[in-house]
């Protein structure tokens, strides 16, 4: 193995397209998708995996008392980790009409656990699928 320099690293979304794990997952929620057979829900899916902005943050982006409100509240419910702070539930977000990455090449986890690497996101979306699918099949038996 030899050094790499920074600037001649590939991006997420190279290394994904040239991945056949990230390409196959990629493909796999797609057909998925595309058996949906509510229109309305089957668009509003394809939207979220075309364009996988965080919408939700429009409602608290720059509004730090409602960020403070809905910290408070699952806190109060005990649906956080006592160690989680606000900061780590409101990570930094420039805009929620722009995606951070395509959902092809976003990792499925940080990078102390699994599905870390580009596309994991994908991978971990499309094994999640197949099992719900196996799943289904078993039981309609």
């Amino acid at each position: 193995m030899s050094p790499v320099l920074l600037m001649n690293l590939r991006s997420p979304l190279q290394v994904t397209q040239r991945s056949p794990l990230a390409k196959r997952s990629f493909a796999c929620i797609n057909e998925c998708v595309s058996q949906i057979q509510d229109g309305a829900l089957r668009n509003v899916t394809r939207s979220m995996i075309v364009n996988p902005a965080p919408t939700i943050m429009s409602y608290y982006l720059g509004q730090p008392d409602r960020q403070d409100a809905l910290f408070k509240d699952l806190k109060d419910k005990n649906l956080l980790a006592a160690d989680v702070t606000r900061g780590q539930l409101f990570p930094p977000c420039k805009s929620a009409d722009t995606p951070a990455q395509p959902m092809q090449s976003a990792p499925g986890s940080d990078y102390n656990s699994h599905h870390s690497y580009p596309g994991g996101l994908c991978a971990h979306t499309a094994t999640n699928l197949r099992h719900a699918i196996d799943y289904k099949h078993t039981y309609e038996r």
